[in-house]
């Protein structure tokens, strides 16, 4: 009897306690859910705050992009304007002191005195050219950051499908601005450089003209004497290396004259020597006018031709360009391509217009 009894209280006592177990996991299971239910309310509001927030970032950056492309714009015109007005003085100079002038002429000091002006302003905006690309490669940062963001927001198990839609959306737009930001430093310092480079030809240029300036030359008859040739010839401009002036063997197109200037169109590293040519043409003649010749040579087939075409006249705009930026007018420059038989390899002319 009292093992019975033993029995049935012992099974009782189970019993109890293994209520109590089933009852505690539907608890922990319980509080799990609801921890994943707030984590997911947590995961969606992220995601849908976060869309806000890189949304106006990214409409921030197009404003900077802008305020940013126009600032270059602006010290591009103005190394223009600059080199213009230095190039046209230079030449003044130059034209005065062939036909001869006295020493320490007055109003080639003030030539000189405006030469000088404009190169300090050519200086200053290398400066400010600097400082720019310093701000554009702070906003290559700050976009590094934002697709940081735009990508840890994508990774979250929150959201609705058109919340990471849009996410994705974000994601191509800063890139993009990433790849703009890219290509404009690699302009600004592109620019910086050939100022760099353009600076100490025009220092040179500049201290050997004044030299000459105090110098004068003495145009009486009988006691003229001839004008010191080595320092101008020197700062007039030397011939180009390693480029040798074609036989004009040309198409009834292209100029029959000597070309003043000839490179290949992927050519680097020419701005020196068209600067120096340039002022040359600018000393003997003010209002000269400029003509440049992209030459395609002939291909075996049509699509080379083509492709050949197409290279010339992307070196002649190249060509353009680099004059506009040493301050030859636009206005002052024509500009052609064409084909030639002659011709091996395809390159780029410079004539007097």
């Amino acid at each position: 009897m009292l093992k019975r009894k033993l029995i049935v209280a012992a099974l009782s006592l189970s019993s109890v306690g293994l209520s109590g177990c089933i009852t505690w996991d539907n608890s922990v299971s319980s509080a799990i859910e609801k921890s994943r239910n707030i984590m997911a309310d947590v995961n969606d509001a992220y995601v849908r705050n976060s869309i806000d927030i890189l949304r106006t970032a990214g409409q921030d950056m197009d404003e900077t992009l802008n305020a940013r492309n126009n600032r270059f714009n602006d010290h591009k015109q103005e190394i223009r304007n600059s080199a213009r007005t230095y190039l046209d003085v230079i030449a003044d100079i130059r034209a005065t002191l062939q036909v001869g002038t006295t020493p320490g002429n007055p109003v080639l000091m003030d030539n000189l005195r405006v030469a000088a002006s404009n190169m300090s302003t050519l200086a200053t905006e290398v400066e400010k050219l600097q400082d720019l690309s310093n701000q554009v490669a702070k906003d290559m940062t700050q976009v590094a950051f934002l697709q940081r963001t735009v990508n840890n927001a994508m990774q979250l198990a929150g959201g609705t499908d058109e919340d990471h839609k849009e996410l994705d959306r974000i994601r191509i737009a800063f890139d993009k601005k990433a790849n703009d930001l890219v290509l404009m430093q690699g302009s600004v310092n592109s620019l910086i450089a050939r100022q760099l480079g353009l600076q100490d030809i025009h220092r040179k240029e500049f201290n050997q003209l004044t030299k000459l300036v105090r110098k004068g030359v003495n145009t009486h008859s009988v006691v003229s004497r001839p004008l010191d040739t080595p320092e101008m010839v020197e700062t007039v401009g030397k011939p180009i290396s390693g480029v040798e002036t074609p036989d004009l063997q040309v198409s009834a197109a292209a100029p029959l004259q000597p070309a003043l200037f000839v490179m290949k169109p992927e050519e680097r590293n020419f701005q020196q020597s068209l600067y120096a040519v340039v002022a040359s043409a600018y000393a003997q003649d003010q209002n000269i006018q400029f003509k440049i010749v992209g030459v395609a040579s002939v291909g075996n087939n049509v699509k080379t031709t083509a492709q050949n075409n197409k290279k010339a006249r992307a070196g002649a705009d190249r060509l353009l360009e680099a004059l506009v930026e040493i301050g030859v007018p636009a206005s002052r420059v024509q500009i052609e391509t064409l084909s030639d038989t002659s011709v091996s390899e395809t390159e780029v002319r410079l004539y007097k217009g």
